[in-house]
């Protein structure tokens, strides 16, 4: 589902859910496939999220802060995603206790995260914050909130610096021989 939301920046928001990661591999191409022919539709200057499960762990060597011991293949196929397009998972860019990290628990409680909230790293610095937040219970669902802290940092081109020229009083310069000579040597 893709939903865009008119202002200065344009807003494109792109809710997902991934195959398993026991599903079999064309599904997963097929998934990716799609979305990427979505996302080379959003035009790179909107300010862009991705959210949803997508059914992937990123471990320790291809993120900062993870809740995952290890990348599974999902993972793989969602780290080559974000790698293509220039985006990064803002619920791993953020120093959080373990218990703010994981996404997902199973029915035998084993927990993981896998749904992200994704951005353009061009838009870093507007994402003050991102943590998930434990009110999955009430609402009957296995997975937990996740949420962002959006500031956009909007900024203006900035304009070259007016040098003004210096204006030269020719009748000084010819009629003072010192300021003559001194013009002299200042422009050869």
């Amino acid at each position: 589902m893709v939903l865009e939301i008119d202002g200065n920046p344009k807003t494109t928001l792109v809710c997902v859910n991934s195959p398993h990661n026991s599903s079999v591999v064309d599904e997963i191409e097929n998934f990716y496939t799609t979305l990427r022919s979505t996302i080379e539709q959003v035009p790179l200057h909107n300010f862009l999220v991705i959210d949803g499960d997508l059914n992937a762990r990123l471990g320790p060597d291809e993120t900062k802060f993870t809740f995952n011991a290890r990348t599974n293949r999902n993972g793989e196929m969602l780290k080559d995603f974000l790698e293509e397009f220039n985006l990064y998972t803002s619920n791993n860019y953020f120093m959080k206790p373990k218990g703010q990290l994981w996404t997902f628990e199973s029915p035998l409680g084993d927990r993981a995260q896998i749904d992200y909230l994704i951005f353009r790293k061009k838009w870093r610095n507007s994402v003050k914050d991102s943590r998930s937040y434990s009110s999955f219970r009430s609402v009957g669902s296995d997975h937990r909130i996740v949420s962002a802290t959006v500031k956009l940092s909007l900024r203006s081109s900035k304009k070259a610096k007016h040098h003004p020229m210096k204006t030269i009083d020719w009748e000084e310069v010819s009629s003072n021989p010192d300021i003559s000579k001194q013009f002299t040597i200042e422009v050869l």
